[in-house]
């Protein structure tokens, strides 16, 4: 059991129902409010979370059972709690008003600049806005090092073992789901990337998402946010609900302000409510088997190489063509 310092049971069931409870309800109206409005089926929306939401996070207790790792013990979980919520409302903000000023100083082709400076700004954007910043302010308030966010030469060499083996099975089993089961893979079935492009390509584009996603996301959402939810809640089950829900949420101002719904089908500029629901449906059940992951076995570089696996085909034709290797 995974107890912080105070001798606190971080495995406090009663919590963890409630914070079920309040996901199941959350869930239920956003997707009751996309089918009434016309945006997502009840059966689009129930296989997702029958495959991704429940298979994958049962294929990822079954590769980690017997694996337990204790987290960093946290010695104040309110105040720890509070700044990183804190710390979640400057990242909103940041993606309401900091990443558009971005956009604006380091412009794409189309806006008259460099596809690829533009994919190198908002890389480092992110970096410095979800890790450096938070990884420092929660350095010097408490004295986190990098190993208390699962970032270490241990978990990199714990790769070798069962915990590299299942984040390697999980990655390979979400890409197969994606190539048979999506539209991720059209540009490889149209010959939109091909031949030698694609060889190069998937390497290229695996190592940028463990970066841009993998680094970025999985040090935010699980080793920062879900680890401290749970120490504040004295519940790992209560802090990997909040950590999805946080999860989903988070990309919904993307899909109001910066066109990003419109790849989702919700049009260019969509309601709040509607990025709000949809973004609980369909991203935040993305996060249970990240989270359980990370829950099993507290290895950051585990955790983004399913989370770069996860990305890998919806993000490969784009990041390519900067480089001339995709149409």
């Amino acid at each position: 059991m995974w107890r912080s310092e105070n001798g606190a049971d971080m495995t406090n069931a009663r919590t963890g129902w409630i914070a079920a409870a309040g996901f199941a309800a959350a869930y239920a109206a956003s997707l009751l409010y996309l089918n009434s409005a016309g945006i997502l089926t009840f059966d689009d929306a129930l296989e997702l979370l029958g495959i991704i939401g429940v298979g994958f996070s049962v294929l990822t207790w079954l590769l980690t059972l017997g694996l337990k790792r204790d987290a960093a013990p946290i010695a104040r979980p309110a105040l720890e709690g509070l700044l990183t919520i804190g710390v979640m409302v400057a990242i909103a903000a940041y993606l309401v008003w900091g990443k558009t000023k971005v956009d604006a100083i380091i412009p794409d082709a189309a806006g008259g600049g460099s596809d690829l400076g533009h994919l190198i700004g908002v890389t480092a954007g992110k970096l410095i806005a979800f890790v450096a910043l938070p990884y420092l302010l929660f350095r010097f308030a408490f004295g986190h090092r990098l190993a208390d966010f699962g970032l270490s030469r241990d978990a990199w060499r714990r790769l070798l073992g069962r915990e590299g083996l299942a984040a390697l099975v999980i990655g390979i089993a979400i890409c197969a789901f994606q190539f048979y089961a999506g539209q991720a893979a059209e540009p490889i079935r149209t010959g939109a990337i091909g031949g030698a492009a694609l060889w190069l390509g998937l390497p290229l584009t695996f190592a940028w998402l463990m970066v841009e996603a993998g680094l970025v996301e999985e040090f935010f959402f699980r080793a920062l946010i879900q680890t401290r939810m749970a120490a504040l809640f004295k519940s790992e089950w209560a802090g990997l609900v909040l950590m999805a829900l946080i999860f989903g949420l988070i990309h919904a101002p993307g899909m109001v302000l910066r066109g990003a719904g419109d790849v989702e089908g919700l049009g260019d500029h969509p309601t709040a409510l509607a990025a709000a629901a949809y973004s609980i449906v369909t991203q935040s059940v993305g996060g249970f088997y990240l989270g359980l992951l990370w829950m099993r076995t507290r290895n950051l570089p585990a955790v983004m190489i399913v989370h770069a696996a996860t990305d890998l085909l919806p993000n490969l034709q784009g990041f390519l063509k900067p480089f001339g290797l995709a149409h």
